[in-house]
């Protein structure tokens, strides 16, 4: 889901995504 995908996100590259 969504909620996976921000987590990994997070935890990846940060704050990146945004």
């Amino acid at each position: 889901m969504m909620a996976d995908c921000l987590a990994a996100a997070v935890h990846s590259h940060h704050l990146e995504q945004n």
